[in-house]
């Protein structure tokens, strides 16, 4: 008694499964490359606004560093530690910070 009725269906269900397998895998291969293209197009956008957040913060942290009831408080120097990260601590605009920084040197592969 090798033959069975479950055994037929059982082939059959894995003989139609493989064709889709391959429709499923090129579906998601195609969503995956939309999603890509979304985020894509969403850098830019997402430079503005945080280049916009940190001239707000900049405008802040100029408006409020002579405040008393901030001058030295853990939230300040937070605030002038991410504009410094950022070349926008100094009053130039960052120019100096550049300078500094153009006569040094990088090993291959470094991240500059």
């Amino acid at each position: 008694m090798g033959f069975s009725i479950a055994g037929v269906a059982d082939a059959a269900t894995t003989t139609r499964a493989k064709p889709n397998v391959g429709t499923r895998f090129k579906q998601q291969i195609k969503k995956a490359e939309e999603v890509l293209q979304e985020s894509y197009m969403m850098i830019p956008d997402s430079k503005n606004r945080f280049q916009k957040s940190l001239e707000d913060l900049l405008d802040h942290v100029r408006e409020f560093a002579t405040d008393a009831a901030l001058v030295g408080t853990d939230d300040l120097a937070k605030a002038q530690t991410i504009l410094s990260e950022n070349d926008m601590g100094d009053e130039d605009g960052g120019e100096a910070a550049e300078e500094a920084g153009a006569g040094e040197e990088y090993a291959e592969g470094e991240i500059f």
